[in-house]
Parts: C-alpha cells; structure tokens; sequence
C-alpha cells in the first residue's frame, strides 16, 4: 500500500571594511558568530536580535538628517531641474565641485550616467520626482565606483535618501537609480523608483570571476582574485532600508548584492523588484564546493514587502544570511530560497503563492533553517508566468510547500542539512493536496510545523537522516490519487509523535503514516503518532531487508500493516502492497 520508494522529480531552472556610514563605535563581529542553532555547519543568526554589526534604521535615518543641513543644491551648478532639460552636465559638475551633500528640489532629467568616486550623499526635496532617467536601459542615474580599475579600491561613504526616480515617458522599464561597484559605505534610504531599479552592488574581481574554471578543489572566485582564506576583500556595510520598487513590468530590482558582507535590507517594497545575492556560482563546479567560501555574508534582509518576480529573496553562496519577518507573493519560481548557502535562517516570514516553491534550497544546503513562517499555495500558480508576461521556469504546478534539489551533491558528506520547524504550512486549492517535495539529504527536519491540506511524503533513495517528530497534518479535502500523507525512508529515521487527522476520504489505496527502511538501515523509530478522523488510513512500515532496526510502538488510530505482529520487523518490503506513486 505504500507509494513508490522513488520520489518524484521537479524540473526547474538551470542556474540561476572601511569606515563608513554604518560603521558602528561597538565593531563588527566575525560572520556567523552570535546566538542560535548549531547544526553540521556554524552558528545561525538569532532571528529575534537586532545584529550587532549594523545600527538601526532609525539610527542611520538621524545620521541622514545631520547630513542633510549640509546639501546644496543642484541648481547652483547650473541644473534648470525643469523635467525637460537635460541636466546630466549640471549634475556632473555638482559632483564634481566637491560639496558633501546635494539637495535635487526638482524634476532633473539625465540621459547618461554620473559617476561618483569620492563620499557623497544626495537628497531628494520636495514631492518629486527629483530624477527623470532618459538614459540606457542597463545604465544607472548614479555609478557610485573607486577611480581606476583596481579590484582591492573601494569607493567609501554613498548615501541617497528621499530620492524619487521615474523612467522618462516613451522609454521601456530599466535603469537603475544606483549602480555601485566596489563600494565601502553605502545608504539608500527612503527613495522610489517607478519603471526603474533602486540597486545594484557588484564587484570588479567579478569581471574575470569564470564559473568553467572551477572544480571540487579549484574555486573559480580564488581564480579571479578573491582571498582563500578570509573575507575582506568584499563589498560592506550596506543599507538599503524604507524604498519603495514599481518596476511595472516583470522584473526588476530592489537591490541585487553580489560578493558583500553587513548587508541590511530592510522595510522596502518592491513590486516586479525582488531582493537578490551572489556570492559566486552555487553549482559543484562552478564555486559550490562547501570548502570554498561563501562570499556573501552577514545578511539581515527583514520586514519588506515583495511580489509578481521569478524569486522574492533569494540568492547564491551566501553565509550567516536572516530572511525574517518579510512578505512574499505571487512568484514564477520561489518565495524564499537558499542556494549554495550555509548558515542561513528564514523565520517569521508570510509567504503565498509561487510557481515552483515557497520555502526551499538548491544545491549546498548546511545548516540552514526554516522557522515560524506561514507558508501557502492555493493552487492557482501554474500559469503564472504567463499571466505576468514571462518565461515558465521549469515546471510550476503551484503545489510544493518546500523543496530540497541536491542538484551534484548527491551522496556528498555533510552537504546537505535543513530544518522545517514551527511553521505552517497550507494548501488552499479548490481540489487535490499540496505536498512537501525531497531530494537528498545527510540529515532533514520537520519538527512541531502544522500543515493543512499538505502530505509530507519525504522518501528518497539518497537521505540519511530524517526526523519528523510532532508535526500536525490535517485533511479536509481529498488527493486525487492515492497517497502517503506522512512518509519517510532515510536508513536513520526517527517518526515520532505527529498527529494525522483524516477529515475527508482519501482515494483507495491511501496511507496515513509510511516508511520503507532501506538495505543501509542503521536506527529507525516510529512511536507514538496518531492517526484520526473521518478515515483513519492504516500505517504501512515495510523493511527492505531481513532483520532492519525498526522499533515500531504505541502508535494509534490506523492498522498497522508490517510483517511481524512484534514491534520489531523482521522480513522485507516485498511481501507488502504498494499504492501507485503520488501524483497530484
């Protein structure tokens, strides 16, 4: 009765210090270095304490405040500030003259980029919009950069506040408000773009940075420059807080930080604008050994709003990364996702509607943590790409709750290692169930998350660990197929007290409770669960082979069907009846 060892495959996508304004008297912290959870790899973020390595937002908004008595306006440097002329030159030469801080009170047009080496801050006055871009679509209004063209010079101390940027009439959506390359020191606070990304942050090392150079002992970012060993030839302390992103069309930026550390993004919206990193190629070979650094590090990304893009925040290589308290919906691809990542926690997050997934990882996945977030599908995502007028990426069907996509880490050492703990998670569909979707692990953890309407059936051939202790699964409505609400088949296994509650009838054939111990069987524990409701489904517990370790006791409510009437099995899976493979 119980459904097909093999799980089910999901296409998707093939790839995706100095002292500045934010430096703070208290120093900075070692990345990863603080309260939280250990596990395989470091030390997670504590999600519930403001990071010691940023000050608050209200505290860089009294810095911006001091600095703003000293801006100067843009129109004594011959700026008409008139929306009509264009003001690139004017804006050039105010730069250039050197003031500390400038004042833009009135719609500025630019057709071409002004670069920006030396500390600068510019404010916006009045109602706006205080800059009109007329320039190219991959250009920025502001390239904020170190003169000449040597990777280890950092450009120190770019603040932008109360700026709103709107794409000249006529043009198609693009641009950015900033493009920083090489930066030490950088605000953007309380700005608007409309038509136009707020941010980008890259790095000159990433110019001969080459993901074909790399292998499971060469890191291709070593090749391009970056350090082996330590972390401070990145971009830092970084404040993108209170902006809001109408990109109007699929997609464009918030902010985009590529090979960073103290990086707080917090209190935006973005609309067609999603919150993104890179700290180098997350696939075996093109940087994604877990050896090898991550280069992007100490990432406090928290209470903003985001929606209608490929992922809502999401990014590569990363360590020591908070995603908390923010607002994700309707996404091609994911809600939240970590790939190549180690060290990160996702908690207290609200996130409805994706594509693929709403909470997952690819590739690398070392102590990374899902924590008090409200997850949901309602069904409705499969053409969602279509309805915003972009590519499908893989195969979204709009029911996966989280995923794990091991993508050439398979079979890795302590490569793999994920929590699911304290979240629900629903599926709010008109039919059929939503559904956690596995891949390979060397340990995965559900413990004490409520799910609706959501099977978590987490059989795979290559996990190695898997707890499931005190989750809570309730059904209203009924799978379309048969199906193995709760499963697991890891050689380590501990299943202990979830609750199963069947209020509607499952299709014949159905399970409420599974697992299949594999040949490599070493420990596995199934105690203490409930089954109940309207149908209470038998538990099938099968062993692959003779003899497995699989102590089997005190659970109620459904038929327990084994080989042996001893709570220790004794004879292989075979004599036992499969259900066809899940298959919402």
């Amino acid at each position: 009765m119980l459904a097909n060892l093999a799980s089910p495959r999901v296409a998707r996508r093939t790839a995706m210090g100095g002292i500045g304004l934010l430096a703070l008297a208290l120093g900075v912290r070692e990345a990863g270095a603080g309260p939280g959870s250990r596990s395989i790899g470091g030390t997670l973020p504590d999600p519930t304490r403001w990071p010691d390595w940023t000050p608050t937002p209200d505290a860089i908004r009294a810095r911006l405040a001091r600095l703003r008595k000293q801006a100067v306006s843009v129109r004594q440097f011959g700026a008409r500030c008139d929306g009509i002329t264009d003001d690139s030159a004017a804006f050039a030469r105010a730069i250039a003259a050197g003031p500390r801080a400038l004042l833009v009170d009135g719609p500025m047009r630019l057709s071409r980029p002004t670069i920006a080496s030396r500390p600068l801050a510019v404010f916006g006055g009045g109602t706006g919009p205080h800059i009109i871009w007329d320039g190219a679509d991959r250009d920025g209004a502001i390239l904020f950069q170190p003169d000449g063209t040597d990777p280890s010079v950092f450009a120190r101390d770019l603040a932008l506040s109360g700026l709103h940027i709107v794409r000249a009439d006529g043009q198609k959506p693009g641009g950015a408000l900033i493009r920083a390359t090489n930066v030490r020191g950088m605000t953007v606070a309380d700005c608007r773009a409309d038509r136009v990304s707020l941010a980008t942050i890259g790095h000159l090392r990433a110019r001969t940075y080459d993901r074909t150079k790399g292998s499971d002992t060469v890191d291709p970012a070593v090749l391009a420059g970056f350090s082996a060993t330590d972390t401070d030839d990145l971009n830092e302390d970084i404040a993108i807080i209170g902006n809001t992103v109408d990109f109007g069309v699929y997609m464009g930026d918030v902010v985009r930080f590529n090979f960073a550390r103290r990086v707080l993004v917090h209190g935006n919206k973005g609309r067609f604008a999603r919150i993104s990193w890179w700290g180098g190629g997350a696939k075996r070979q093109e940087g994604g050994m877990p050896q090898f650094l991550r280069r992007v590090r100490d990432a406090w990304i928290a209470e903003n709003e985001i929606c209608n893009v490929n992922g809502g925040i999401y990014g590569n290589n990363g360590q020591s990364i908070a995603v908390v308290r923010n607002t994700v919906w309707d996404t091609t691809d994911v809600s939240i996702d970590f790939e190549g990542c180690i060290d990160c926690i996702a908690a207290n997050n609200t996130c409805r509607n994706a594509g693929n997934f709403v909470f997952s990882t690819f590739y690398v996945a070392r102590n990374v943590r899902f924590e008090n977030n409200q997850g949901e599908q309602n069904g409705t995502m499969a053409d969602i790409a279509t309805r915003l007028g972009a590519q499908p990426i893989g195969n979204p069907r709009g029911i996966y709750l989280t995923a794990l996509r091991g993508a050439g880490f398979v079979g890795m050492r302590d490569a793999i290692d994920v929590t699911f703990a304290n979240n629900t998670l629903v599926y709010s569909g008109t039919s059929g169930l939503g559904r956690c979707l596995p891949a390979y692990f060397n340990r995965l953890s559900f413990i004490g998350n409520t799910l609706r309407n959501v099977a978590m059936d987490l059989r795979d051939r290559g996990g190695q660990t898997l707890v499931m202790t005190r989750n809570t699964l309730t059904f209203d409505r009924s799978a379309r197929n048969p199906v193995t609400l709760l499963a697991g088949s890891a050689p380590n296994g501990r299943v202990t007290a979830n609750v199963i509650r069947i209020d509607s009838n499952q299709p014949e054939g159905s399970v409420a409770l599974g697992y299949v111990a594999p040949v490599t069987a070493s420990e596995v524990t199934i105690t203490d669960n409930t089954v109940s409701g309207r149908q209470p489904l038998p538990l099938v517990i099968a062993a692959s082979t003779p003899g497995a370790p699989v102590s089997v006791a005190r659970n109620s409510g459904g038929r327990l069907l084994t080989d042996s009437a001893t709570d220790t099995l004794s004879r292989s899976a075979s004599g036992l009846p499969s259900a066809p493979a899940f298959a919402e």
